[in-house]
């Protein structure tokens, strides 16, 4: 079987989902769409990689083709991208979507799977669409759509230029994946005609050996480390709220007596108010650029995992977090509630309320049954739906079924 994955290749999302299926049998073929983008995650371990000559190089673990045929050297990439794509861009964007026609034509691909829409601020779904529209043989060719995070439930609704083409693009797909319910409905209401396929987490979940490996042993409710994601709209992340939890932590100052607070993916403000919180005594760090192994060997010791954000699907933060045990404290969001039942397996707090989140942490901090019981029901969610063996072996199936037309939309 041949899958056509388009993909961001900067996300850690993409690159865990394409990764599942190494030793799966599949023929893999990998196309970067044209975004600015800085690289290609470490972590890519499988299948052959195609993209556009303005990033650095991949590590070696894949094959690597040059998308543009431009020199590698790093200034020239950078001139190029920062002027040539500002002053030329038809020019760039017509030779690259050249390329993926060519692709097509060549590598004939039983499946094309595109992860996700709008990631790292690129609709990466846009050139697919326009180049399957220029040939009516690509019809024949099965599209699965992934839906991520804020694609259908922000993004889209940015502006009616945006709708538009997420219009045009969703009436072509034949198929959807989600995260939740509510991309399901957003997607039909936005003119999807195809067949969904189900939901699964964006990023493919944890395995059980991952798993094993860096959840520690013992009680949760016994850790002492408290996770708070950072990312914040003052340092430009749309969604994000963190500095909501920042101030809810000084509000229950004294139940994290004993705790190490650890703030991750922290912007420049964030990190500055995380300073003035240590001076008063919480005993908190920013951790910045950790490793993704360093990531999931602390999620593995974390008691509490919080975060704030005014949109999303079900954030990977929040599956790797609870995959290794930690309790969520998390903003309520519709797309949540498909997973998280509010007192019984996490605590979904209104985003924004200060006050709010200051209650539940100290709920949390003061309930140490109630911390290990969610961790048992989050045990058997991960088990059963979102660790990456499930997904791996629904989606090889799924490819199967959609070659074969067990499965047509």
């Amino acid at each position: 079987m041949k899958i056509l994955f388009i993909a961001e290749l900067t996300s850690i999302h993409a690159i865990k989902w394409i990764n599942l299926f190494k030793e799966s049998g599949l023929n893999i073929t990998i196309y970067q769409s044209l975004a600015p983008s800085y690289g290609v995650n470490d972590l890519l371990n499988c299948g052959i990689l195609y993209l556009p000559n303005i990033h650095s190089k991949p590590t070696g673990k894949t094959q690597y083709i040059n998308t543009l045929g431009y020199p590698s050297n790093i200034i020239f990439q950078k001139v190029l991208f920062h002027c040539g794509f500002k002053i030329a861009p038809n020019y760039f964007k017509e030779k690259h979507n050249s390329y993926l026609s060519y692709l097509i034509n060549n590598y004939k691909p039983d499946i094309i799977h595109s992860l996700g829409l709008y990631v790292n601020g690129s609709n990466i779904c846009l050139p697919l669409m326009e180049t399957l529209k220029r040939n009516r043989k690509y019809n024949q060719i099965p599209w699965i759509y992934s839906t991520w995070g804020a694609d259908l439930d922000y993004f889209a609704q940015l502006s009616d230029d945006n709708l538009a083409k997420v219009k045009q693009m969703l009436k072509r797909v034949d198929f959807q994946i989600a995260e939740c319910q509510r991309d399901k409905e957003l997607a039909i209401k936005f003119g999807f005609k195809g067949k969904f396929l189900g939901y699964f987490p964006g990023g493919g979940g944890l395995s059980l050996k991952t798993i094993d490996r860096y959840c520690k042993k013992g009680s949760v409710s016994k850790r002492r480390i408290i996770i708070v994601k950072g990312r914040d709209y003052i340092d430009g992340d749309p969604i994000g709220r963190a500095m909501t939890i920042m101030k809810a932590l000084l509000l229950c100052k004294h139940k994290l007596n004993g705790y190490q607070v650890i703030v991750i993916q922290a912007g420049k403000n964030i990190t500055h108010e995380a300073s003035k919180l240590k001076v008063k005594g919480i005993n908190i760090i920013c951790l910045s650029g950790l490793p993704y192994t360093k990531l999931l060997e602390l999620m593995g010791k974390t008691k509490i995992f919080i975060a704030d954000t005014i949109n999303d699907g079900l954030p990977n933060t929040l599956v790797e977090s609870i995959s290794l045990g930690a309790f969520p404290i998390h903003s309520n969001l519709f797309s949540l509630q498909d997973w998280i039942k509010n007192r019984e397996n996490g605590l979904l707090v209104d985003s924004g309320d200060i006050k709010k989140y200051a209650y539940s942490i100290n709920m949390a901090l003061s309930n140490d049954n109630f911390i290990d019981r969610a961790s048992k029901i989050n045990k058997k969610i991960v088990f059963s739906r979102l660790c990456s063996d499930v997904v791996k072996k629904k989606m090889i199936q799924i490819y199967k079924d959609i070659i074969n037309e067990n499965i047509i939309h």
